[in-house]
């Protein structure tokens, strides 16, 4: 599916959300919360799509040495039920890391999308999970590890705030 927006007018009821407090998160072997993921929207009334948007920071884990590698498998969950049950978006897996023993380190800013058709007027909860495939992977979110600044200091404590978004989009 593709959509062209070529005019703002298109884009209305706008909300975003970003923690107000510094913290990190390691990836696990189980499916997770990514902190700072959720968000609770109602769309405008008959729209024909609602875009979601997270940004943040994936790199390697804190506490492990330079020769591992980062990954990070997500998937998009959605509630109608004000967070009772969970479904999974179909088609909306996402994959950031190296897909083999290259160790392969990439850590930066991301943005995870999410084009949903317009389901009706009511709320609807969204999140992210996310998970590592095994041991081997080492991946934090929220978190610049391996920063060094003119001196050659490695700083551990250079944090990024994700942001979370959606908007109502209607073709006219």
């Amino acid at each position: 599916m593709s959509h062209n927006i070529n005019n703002v007018s298109n884009c209305t009821n706008f909300q975003f959300s970003q923690p107000n407090s510094n913290s990190y998160q390691d990836i696990t072997t189980d499916w997770v919360d990514v902190t700072g993921s959720s968000i609770a929207y109602t769309p405008t009334n008959n729209s024909n799509f609602v875009i979601y948007e997270f940004t943040f920071l994936q790199s390697q884990h804190t506490d492990d040495a330079s020769d591992t590698y980062m990954v990070g498998y997500y998937k998009f969950l959605y509630s109608d039920d004000n967070g009772s049950s969970w479904n999974e978006l179909s088609n909306s897996r996402h994959f950031i890391g190296a897909a083999s023993d290259s160790k392969l380190r990439i850590r930066g800013m991301f943005t995870i999308k999410q084009c949903i058709a317009y389901w009706s007027n009511n709320e609807r909860l969204f999140k992210l999970q996310v998970k590592k495939p095994s041991n081997t992977y080492s991946s934090s979110l929220h978190i610049n590890v391996g920063f060094y600044d003119s001196a050659d200091t490695n700083y551990t404590d250079r944090y990024i705030r994700p942001i979370v978004s959606c908007i109502s989009v209607t073709n006219q």
